[in-house]
């Protein structure tokens, strides 16, 4: 989950934005605004870089086999 009190005073429907989960930080692109933000943990930024929990397990099941 990504956390962002307030966001919503900076960011508005139609804005494009570009969001770095690792390092927690959301660029308005239409704004120019930057917010910091709570990065995502380590384990779950490697869930989402392997496609999910499954291919997580069992990429990790592999490497023990």
């Amino acid at each position: 989950m990504l956390v962002s009190p307030g966001i919503t005073d900076h960011v508005t429907s139609g804005d494009i934005s570009k969001i770095d989960l690792k390092e927690g930080v959301v660029h308005n692109q239409s704004t120019r605004a930057e917010l910091r933000v709570q990065p995502m943990s380590g384990y779950v930024f490697e869930i989402l870089e392997t496609g999910g929990i499954k291919p997580l397990v069992e990429t990790q099941l592999a490497q023990i086999n």
